[in-house]
């Protein structure tokens, strides 16, 4: 079953608070942490035959990280537009 509503209804990819263990604390500012990001989509259907460990069942999407800023950034400013 494909979940309805868009990507963003469903994946949390937002900026993050890091936490430093030695001085336990997080830092002042969110931000993304990493260089690019992993998407996995379990596309298998059967119920009889799926199996979460046959990586033929699955699609990958390897996405760098300024894409997805962009891609937010235009769509943020498209709905500052259009309101």
């Amino acid at each position: 079953m494909v979940p309805k509503g868009s990507i963003e209804d469903h994946v949390r990819i937002g900026k993050k608070f890091a936490y430093d263990y030695k001085v336990q604390v997080f830092e002042k500012d969110p931000r993304r942490h990493s260089d690019i990001y992993v998407f996995a989509c379990h596309h298998h259907m059967d119920k009889g035959t799926v199996d979460p460990l046959d990586l033929s069942q699955w699609t990958f999407y390897v996405v760098p990280t300024v894409r997805i800023i962009n891609t937010f950034a235009r769509r943020i400013l498209s709905a500052w537009q259009q309101s």
